[in-house]
């Protein structure tokens, strides 16, 4: 019994903290994603088709830049703004 909560206890340390490394991504993704749309909408002006169009390119970047599909760039992004206010990013 005491091997299972060691292993147990383990497994949740490396849960932790691979949680904690996909929100400080999701983390920075958010800001690039922002930063892109913000400089974007202050170039062509604020207009629901306007900030469509610099999240499209944002999201471009992302994921040409980092390898990684569109939907897991915006994986990424949604647990960070679902999860990051509950759980200390250290």
């Amino acid at each position: 019994l005491s091997g299972v909560i060691r292993h147990s206890e383990d497994v949740a340390s490396i849960l932790g903290s691979k949680l904690q490394e996909y929100l400080r991504i999701g983390y920075h993704f958010c800001a690039i994603r922002d930063a892109i749309v913000s400089g974007y909408v202050a170039q062509h002006g604020n207009t629901p088709a306007t900030r469509e169009s610099a999240r499209k390119v944002a999201y471009d970047f992302l994921t040409r830049e980092f390898h990684k599909p569109n939907a897991t760039v915006r994986l990424y992004i949604r647990c960070y703004q679902k999860l990051a206010s509950n759980i200390a990013l250290g």
